[in-house]
């Protein structure tokens, strides 16, 4: 494999990792609004874990202070990261 096509394809993995983490978070974020377990403001630490066996690779990303908005629309509820 070259260079090129190697760096397209974990581009596309990480790609699809972050589309589905969204979406992941955001229907999370929904459920729990609808069971008044949270408001939708809140802020919570987050931990994301990238592992891959056949190379022996465990990275552990943390975000301690990860903090979200939820905006209400007819349509869909969105998700907004805060730094």
């Amino acid at each position: 494999m070259n260079e090129e096509t190697f760096n397209i394809s974990i581009r596309k993995f990480l790609k699809m990792v972050g589309v589905n983490s969204q979406r992941a978070i955001e229907q999370a974020v929904d459920r729990a609004v609808a069971d008044g377990a949270i408001q939708g403001t809140e802020s919570f630490p987050a931990t994301v874990t990238l592992e891959i066996a056949g190379l022996k690779l465990n990275v552990i990303c943390l975000q301690p202070g990860f903090k979200c908005r939820c905006e209400l629309s007819e349509t869909k509820r969105h998700l907004h990261a805060l730094s």
